[in-house]
């Protein structure tokens, strides 16, 4: 051993035996047995002992450790074309549903109607939030419909829950895109037919 490691050894060492005598006291003081105080008193020696000697070695270690855990984790990673191209394929599959059709039929409608009416920029961006609130918790909603379907196809209240609030949500979505859009398209409407 050397002898900054002999010095460092013998630091914790005093440290352990100020902790030990410490724990002593207090331990008499409320009533606990010095017995399993002194047992606690080595092991806390114990242990600053072998963290003074493998010291120099963790460090290096740790850091290596580290370094490799990161590139494994980057070499897990898909490439960011891939990923996008999961994305697409998620976004058809929803389009298959019969619902995510009438969804994009009534944006559809309202893409024309904002162009036929001219609605202003504020409009078309409340529109276009709510136009992929509603189409990304369509897709959200046949998510959970298909994973559900995985776990069981028998009938289960915890299944029929699961389905019925993803359902729910889209309907609220769905009822606050209507009203909007009524406040946004009836004034105008009103406006165009008074005209005429």
């Amino acid at each position: 051993m050397t002898d900054t490691a002999k010095k460092s050894t013998s630091k914790t060492e005093k440290d352990a035996e100020k902790t030990a005598g410490k724990s002593k006291t207090s331990g008499n003081s409320t009533g606990k047995s010095s017995g399993a105080e002194t047992g606690r008193a080595g092991a806390q020696k114990e242990a600053a002992a072998r963290s003074s000697r493998t010291k120099g070695k963790t460090g290096s270690s740790r850091s290596g450790a580290k370094r490799r855990a990161g590139r494994a984790s980057g070499g897990n990673r898909q490439p960011l074309l891939e990923s996008f191209s999961h994305a697409f394929d998620g976004i058809m599959t929803g389009v298959e549903e019969r619902n995510m059709k009438i969804h994009f039929g009534f944006t559809i409608l309202v893409v024309l109607f904002g162009l036929l009416l001219k609605i202003s920029a504020t409009e078309w961006c409340l529109c276009f939030v709510l136009f992929g609130l509603i189409l990304g918790l369509e897709l959200v909603n046949t998510a959970i419909e298909a994973v559900v379907d995985l776990v069981t196809e028998e009938y289960r209240p915890l299944a029929k829950r699961a389905k019925d609030a993803a359902a729910g949500a889209v309907l609220i979505a769905a009822i606050m895109a209507a009203i909007t859009g009524l406040i946004i398209f009836i004034p105008r409407f009103l406006y165009v037919f008074r005209i005429i």
